[in-house]
């Protein structure tokens, strides 16, 4: 399992299409977690009420504007509480434009113990 964090402060927009993205080329194998630290909105609300119906994964809405550190933190937490063993951290300007299939990176991952980060060329990013 592959644990996805998305983070996002007032860009309800770019969240929007960050998860439809995410929607379009799920794998069973993720669990995503939304940590939002900006305002609710009932456009919002009713799409992540939604969302989340079909997707395996939770929403957390923070205190406004925690800070993206302990955004993170907070979903972090989480995935470990979760015992999920990889974690894909992302935010709302990034969007999911493949099936992903993340075994080479897994694999390399376990080779050795001391190995527990990679990072990836973000083409196109929205910002």
């Amino acid at each position: 399992m592959i644990g996805i964090i998305v983070t996002t402060f007032l860009r309800d927009n770019l969240l929007l299409k960050c998860l439809t993205s995410i929607k379009k080329y799920w794998n069973e194998n993720y669990y995503l977690i939304v940590i939002d630290q900006g305002t609710s909105s009932s456009y919002k609300d009713d799409f992540i009420t939604e969302y989340f119906k079909t997707v395996n994964g939770e929403y957390i809405r923070t205190s406004f504007d925690v800070g993206p550190l302990k955004a993170r933190n907070i979903a972090v937490k989480k995935i470990q509480e979760l015992n999920i063993p990889y974690t894909l951290m992302s935010a709302d300007s990034i969007l999911f434009t493949k099936n992903y299939d993340f075994t080479l990176i897994t694999e390399f991952l376990e080779q050795e113990p001391s190995r527990f980060l990679c990072s990836f060329d973000i083409i196109n990013r929205i910002t």
